[in-house]
C-alpha cells in the first residue's frame, strides 16, 4: 500500500508508520521520560517528544527492527570491533528506515532527516569514544 503526505505534517507521516507497525506486528509503546529503542517486537518512543521527533525515532527504529528480523545487525565478543558494529548498526538502521519510508512514498523533509540522523550519530560517536 501506498501513503503520501504532500504537506510535511510529521503527525500524518508518524501515523502512516504506525499503521505499517501495526500491519507488521509490531508494537509502539509510547511513554513520558524513557529512552527510545527497540525491543523484539516492540518499540519504545518517549511520547512527549514532538511528531517530528517522534516519526524520525520511528523511522529509524523500524530500521533496526527490519535489520533484526533479516539477521543484517551484527555484534562481536571483542570490544573494540563492537564499537564499530554498533555504529554500522546504527547507520544501516537510519538507512533502512529511509528506505522504508520512500517505499511508502511518504514526504518529508531532506534536511529533517539529515538533522536527526546526524544528531544521534554523533551522539553514539560520543558514546563510543567516553567508553574506550
Amino acid at each position: 500500500m501506498k501513503y503520501s503526505n504532500k504537506n510535511n505534517n510529521y503527525n500524518l507521516s508518524f501515523q502512516i508508520l504506525k499503521k505499517w507497525c501495526e500491519q507488521n506486528d509490531l508494537n509502539i509503546i509510547l511513554k513520558p521520560k524513557i529512552e527510545n529503542f527497540v525491543l523484539f517486537e516492540n518499540i519504545f518512543i518517549n511520547k512527549n517528544l514532538s511528531y517530528k521527533h517522534k516519526f524520525f525515532i520511528l523511522m529509524h527504529e523500524i530500521g533496526h527492527f527490519i535489520n533484526i528480523k533479516n539477521n543484517l545487525e551484527n555484534y562481536s565478543k571483542n570490544k573494540k570491533n563492537n564499537k564499530t558494529l554498533i555504529l554500522l548498526n546504527e547507520v544501516y538502521a537510519w538507512d533502512k528506515g529511509i528506505e522504508l519510508c520512500k517505499s511508502l512514498n511518504i514526504d518529508f523533509l531532506e534536511n529533517d532527516f539529515y538533522y536527526y540522523k546526524h544528531k544521534y550519530l554523533t551522539n553514539y560517536l560520543e558514546f563510543i569514544s567516553k567508553n574506550e
